[in-house]
Order: structure tokens, then C-alpha cells, then sequence
């Protein structure tokens, strides 16, 4: 049995090219029980579905903004606030368009006070697209991770097809040699 705090470590060492078969030597369980914990561990981490995480309306959007600007990631503000990372990446793009549109242009009358907000709001989206930055670097880095771990899949079904195939290679052989021991079994006694 593979326990669920074993599950990250598991998947990294499948994808760091651990067969399946040294996998289930590992844990001390079977080849099926790894591959069945590898299919489900891949279906939450790679394809979360609505059932994981439901569409929830993020009621406070700033505090979401805030929290995303200083640091923390959309998968955990997903998770923090129990909902999609679509949801997280709409409300981070709804938060965009208002600062946007909230940057007016500074006129002749502008006082010392409206010069350090516009300064406070300039450096506020200027920490939010460094993080978008980060994250972005962040989602790539977890495709390629992704298609590490598809790559992995592939090359283990390709040794179990060969495997496959010298053991009905085998099997055909023996069936032969049956036959044949048989027959010769038969004629001996005739």
C-alpha cells in the first residue's frame, strides 16, 4: 500500500526514471497497486476536475490581489480559497483590467499626495507583473514536468508491450514442445 504522503515522492521518482517494477520493489507492494496510485496521482495533479475544485465566487478580489502580489502562488490561492485556478486567473485578470483603467493620466494640477498614490499604484502593478512573471515561469516549468512524466508513461508501456510479447513468444514454444512431447508420447505407446 502506498500512502498519500508518499504519493509526491513517487511520482518524482517515476519521473526521474524509475521503472514501475523497481517502484512496487520499493514500496514493498505490486506493479498493479503502483500504476493504479501513478493514473490517480496524475489525474488531481495534472487534469484537476471540477469535482477537486468546484467553480466558488472569490468574494474579497483585493485580498486575493494582495496575496498574489506578495507571494503567494494561484495554485495555493486556488486551494486557499477552495476553488479552480480558472477562477483565481479571472479574478487576477478582472484586477488587471481596473488598474488599468484606474491609471489616469496626471495633470498640471496634481498634487504631492496624487504624485505618491500614482508612484504606490505604479509600483503595486509592477510587483503584480513581476509575479504573473513568476508564475508564468512557474506553469511552464510544471509542463515540462508534465511531459516528462507522459514521456515516462510511454517508454514503461513500451517494456511492457516487449515483455508482452517475449511471454507470448515463450508461451508459443512451450505449447509446442507440449504438442510435440504429445505426439511422440503417443506414438511411443502405439
Amino acid at each position: 500500500m502506498i500512502e498519500w504522503e508518499d504519493e509526491p515522492e513517487l511520482l518524482r521518482r517515476f519521473v526521474d526514471g524509475e521503472s514501475v517494477t523497481e517502484l512496487a520493489l520499493a514500496y514493498g507492494t505490486t506493479e498493479e497497486i503502483v500504476d493504479d496510485t501513478l493514473m490517480e496521482v496524475a489525474d488531481y495533479t495534472f487534469a484537476p476536475s471540477d469535482e477537486f475544485y468546484p467553480d466558488v465566487p472569490i468574494a474579497n478580489e483585493d485580498e486575493l490581489i494582495d496575496r498574489f502580489v506578495y507571494g503567494e502562488s494561484i495554485s495555493e490561492l486556488a486551494l486557499s480559497y477552495h476553488t479552480r485556478e480558472a477562477q483565481v486567473h479571472a479574478a487576477l485578470n478582472r484586477a488587471s483590467e481596473r488598474m488599468q483603467s484606474s491609471a489616469g493620466l496626471m495633470n498640471n494640477t496634481a498634487t504631492h499626495k496624487d504624485i505618491e498614490r500614482m508612484d504606490a499604484q505604479v509600483s503595486y502593478m509592477n510587483r503584480y507583473a513581476d509575479r504573473l512573471n513568476d508564475e508564468a515561469e512557474r506553469i511552464e516549468a510544471h509542463a515540462d514536468y508534465m511531459n516528462r512524466y507522459t514521456k515516462r508513461l510511454n517508454e514503461e508501456a513500451g517494456r511492457r508491450d516487449q515483455q508482452s510479447d517475449r511471454a507470448s513468444e515463450i508461451l508459443a514454444v512451450l505449447v509446442v514442445v507440449a504438442v510435440i512431447g504429445f505426439t511422440f508420447f503417443v506414438l511411443v505407446a502405439i
